[in-house]
């Protein structure tokens, strides 16, 4: 394991920045986050063995990755997606 073995999470800053956020949204951006921070490593550009790796389908995962790049949350490299 490369990254980060603690975080300091503020929930009040978590909170604030997740606003008008949906669940589903709010809850693959904390997977993601965590899969970062513990990892180092950045997001697969590809969707599908992204979504695989989340148990979730396709479709679904690009659709709230996709609204996730959209709100600023996640950013797209030419190596991964990260926050």
């Amino acid at each position: 394991m490369s990254g980060a073995r603690f975080v300091r999470l503020y929930p009040s800053d978590w909170r604030s920045g997740c606003i008008g956020m949906t669940l589903e949204q709010e809850g693959l951006y904390i997977r993601v986050c965590t899969y970062i921070y513990e990892t180092g490593l950045r997001l697969s550009l590809d969707d599908s063995k992204a979504a695989k790796f989340w148990g979730l389908h396709t479709n679904a995962y690009t659709k709230v990755r996709r609204q996730l790049a959209a709100l600023g949350k996640l950013t797209e490299h030419a190596d991964g997606w990260t926050v």
